[in-house]
């Protein structure tokens, strides 16, 4: 949402009136009240107001951005990069590609440069290629992918020196580990993600978008941004991790060790047995038919359990059941059919049915707790089938994940799909084996797989 972007910013403001004057802006009291998670940010932000409203100026930091350089100036830009011994870094490219767009460097967080890749460009080739092998310390946020990426354009990163979202992690791990996050408490620039057409996972551009020479420029400026406020988020989190508790600065070293391990899991994947995945899919199919037979003959038409329009029809305005609501994005009361209005309505029907005694009352409650229950098997075998059965993998028969070293409050890894949107989070792949009563169904493996186009 908007103020969840733009909370922490300085702007001046642009009503009518009150031209220029400071603003600060940050979350509604009332949504804090509801949202205590929110409530650290929200004092951070309150400090920030009373610290500023000392002096009128808006104080942003000026960077000077040095944007696609070449020749002699390119060289000049190499070499004094390399000679500064450590520099913040960060790519741009094509979504869902390894096609890099651009490599920006800043070497203090007033001093940036965007190096863009020119077609056929040697140049381009032979600049990053002299910084990343070089021994300096090189910055990183959600380096990782970065890393993946610069390493299928032929690219190796010698020293990974610091990752601005490992830091975090380690400091405040309940916290958010965004750079647009970190930026926002520990400098004055304002909110920019919105300057182009981002998406903070992959952090790239659709080419469509890319094709308009406007949004080109757009990027370089953005991609100076990034790399500028890195370093000094680096130069801030070094401070707080020497002087914070002893164990952050071990804990820290340890998480950087993991990156190279997590980034290596990445990039092998695992290869994917095709006739025991044709068996799995028929398998899954097999059992979802026949629930869905099942629950669209209990109430007398095709049910879609997939939509809550539907589900809440049946739960609630047929079946009689309570309403069971929660917050819309918006912050509406909504009906929900979800899995906790699920868990929740099985449960009650459950007790309903042992509390009556008329045949009519039970055969009632009976009846609503099969539609749950079934609705519930259904959901399951469906997500299991679009999370982890039909899904896109890599050209070479490998499924891959994306490791993320910090992706869970506890220390764990999580993973996603693969910066190319192939594959699947390996860790959340479901244990439970997928059984059947009579095996020899798979011996029409044809006919099962026709049932998908029935089913949906």
């Amino acid at each position: 949402t908007g103020i969840e972007n733009y909370r922490g910013s300085i702007l001046p403001c642009t009503l009518p009136g009150c031209e220029g004057l400071k603003v600060i802006a940050t979350y509604h009291p009332s949504y804090v009240a509801r949202d205590r998670t929110r409530y650290p940010i929200f004092d951070i932000d309150i400090r920030r107001v009373k610290e500023d409203s000392s002096f009128p100026e808006l104080n942003i930091p000026e960077r000077h951005m040095v944007i696609d350089p070449r020749g002699e100036e390119l060289k000049h830009w190499v070499d004094k990069i390399i000679k500064n011994g450590i520099a913040a870094a960060d790519i741009e490219a094509i979504k869902y590609t390894t096609h890099i767009l651009c490599c920006g460097f800043a070497i203090s967080p007033s001093e940036t440069v965007c190096i863009v890749q020119h077609e056929h460009s040697y140049e381009w080739q032979w600049a990053i290629d002299k910084i990343l092998s070089s021994s300096i310390n090189l910055i990183w946020h959600n380096g990782p992918y970065d890393q993946i990426v610069l390493e299928a354009n032929g690219f190796k990163i010698k020293n990974y020196f610091w990752d601005t979202m490992v830091a975090q992690h380690v400091m405040q791990p309940e916290m958010p580990k965004t750079l647009a996050y970190i930026t926002s408490v520990n400098t004055r620039e304002p909110y920019y993600k919105d300057e182009v057409k981002s998406d903070e996972d992959t952090k790239s551009w659709t080419q469509k978008w890319w094709s308009i020479s406007e949004n080109r420029e757009k990027v370089w400026r953005y991609n100076c941004k990034d790399t500028g406020c890195t370093f000094e988020n680096f130069l801030i989190q070094e401070e707080e991790l020497s002087n914070g508790p002893s164990g952050w600065t071990p804990t820290f070293q340890f998480k950087m060790s993991e990156i190279p391990v997590g980034v290596r899991i990445s990039q092998a994947g695992m290869l994917r047995d095709e006739k025991r995945h044709r068996e799995l899919k028929g398998a899954l199919l097999y059992i979802w038919a026949d629930f869905q037979s099942a629950l669209n003959n209990l109430v007398g038409r095709t049910v879609n359990t997939n939509s809550s329009k539907q589900m809440c029809i049946l739960l609630y305005d047929e079946l009689g059941l309570k309403e069971k609501r929660k917050r819309d994005k918006n912050g509406k009361w909504v009906r929900t059919a979800d899995e906790n209005a699920l868990v929740s309505l099985v449960g009650e029907c459950k007790a309903q049915y042992d509390n009556r005694i008329q045949k009519a009352v039970k055969e009632k409650w009976l009846k609503a707790l099969v539609v749950c229950k079934l609705t519930m098997k259904i959901r399951g075998v469906r997500k299991v089938l679009s999370s982890y059965v039909n899904v896109e993998i890599s050209d070479d028969g490998r499924a891959r994940g994306l490791v993320k070293i910090t992706g869970a409050e506890t220390g764990r890894w999580s993973m996603s799909k693969y910066y190319d949107n192939t594959g699947i989070p390996m860790q959340t792949v479901p244990r439970d084996p997928v059984e059947l009563e009579d095996e020899s169904v798979l011996n029409n493996i044809e006919g099962l797989l026709e049932l998908e186009g029935a089913l949906k």
